[in-house]
């Protein structure tokens, strides 16, 4: 993997186990992702302007389908989240996420898996299912949730992956941001939970940026080797749970975390 696409990767997933945090913390409410979804669609039109490329190139109908996986994806993500703690859901997600679009990549985008690169998605599955396996068994919808969230994961990552080739990534995601905001305004207002701006508003920063991140790196590497080095998120998981929401790993938790660094670091040099 080339160097750039690694350096973006792991700066996205930093970002990443941060807003989930965030979410996570503020009880997973439809409101929070709606503020997220609409400030980081703010950034995202500041960013089209700034760059001045506004032309789809005939990938609109796969910014609309990114839109859709997305609404299910948060859906998902919001009673995974009401239903079990972050450094359950988030690493298993996205484990199965990898898991599921690495072979999907190889069959349906003809990406080719080198030995090395394989070894180290293997590690990264293995750790992240180290870390889902320690704690206490929770409730079967919890699993369920993950499990889908997972799915979500791996649709949207090959249909983003596909798009980049196809039209600049501020346009793309600022398209997703405000069409995922657009879906789910009629859930946000008839919530009862509070209205906040600053959390969610931050979180929808760090989400766009993380995204954005993201999508550059599937322009120079291949979507199943930026999607598994991505996974170091899952592996600051555990911390980000205790600093943030006082969740406490367990042993088997930590040990995961070494294994997903260990094959991360494989994917980088595969």
């Amino acid at each position: 993997m080339p160097p750039l696409a690694a350096g973006l990767a792991i700066v996205s997933a930093v970002l990443h186990v941060g807003w989930n945090a965030a979410m996570r913390g503020a009880s997973a409410t439809a409101r929070f992702v709606w503020v997220e979804m609409l400030a980081g669609g703010v950034i995202g039109i500041v960013l089209v302007l700034t760059t001045g490329d506004v032309h789809l190139h005939g990938a609109l109908p796969w910014a609309l389908l990114t839109v859709g996986i997305h609404v299910g994806y948060f859906l998902a993500l919001m009673q995974a989240y009401r239903s079990g703690p972050l450094s359950v859901v988030y690493p298993g997600s996205r484990g199965l996420g990898v898991l599921l679009t690495v072979p999907a990549a190889a069959w349906l985008l003809a990406e080719a898996v080198r030995p090395l690169t394989l070894a180290g998605i293997v590690l990264v599955g293995a750790g992240l299912f180290s870390l889902v396996g320690g704690r206490r068994r929770g409730p079967l919808r919890q699993y369920g949730w993950t499990a889908l969230v997972g799915v979500t994961v791996m649709g949207y990552s090959l249909v983003d992956s596909h798009a980049m080739h196809l039209m600049p990534p501020p346009l793309y995601i600022t398209i997703q941001f405000w069409g995922t905001a657009l879906c789910l305004t009629p859930l946000a207002l008839r919530e009862a939970a509070p209205l906040k701006v600053t959390t969610p508003a931050l979180a929808g920063a760090a989400s766009l940026v993380s995204y954005l991140l993201i999508l550059y790196a599937y322009r120079i590497a291949p979507v199943g080797s930026v999607l598994a080095l991505r996974q170091l998120a899952p592996a600051l998981a555990p911390l980000a749970a205790a600093l943030w929401i006082r969740e406490r790993p367990s042993r088997a938790q930590v040990l995961g975390a070494i294994v997903v660094a260990a094959g991360s670091a494989l994917i980088m040099f595969g």
